[in-house]
């Protein structure tokens, strides 16, 4: 995910909360909307990832999966 774009730091998220936290945080340089298409897109990937490895016994790399979230 493209963290410049959503004014995040290059933040790291080690827990559901903190990633909760952000998307729900008041910011003005961050519309709601695109935190929230962020969110969903980033779920949706992981989602994904999580059916492939367990389904079709095959996966991608971490980096794999970042390229796809920056699009």
């Amino acid at each position: 995910m493209k963290h410049r774009r959503l004014a995040a730091q290059a933040t790291i998220y080690k827990l559901w909360t903190a990633f909760g936290d952000w998307l729900s945080s008041p910011d003005s340089t961050c519309p709601t909307t695109l935190r929230r298409l962020a969110a969903q897109a980033t779920i949706y990937k992981l989602w994904s990832e999580r059916n492939n490895r367990l389904y079709n016994a095959t996966s991608s790399t971490p980096q794999r999966i970042f390229k796809d979230l920056e699009g």
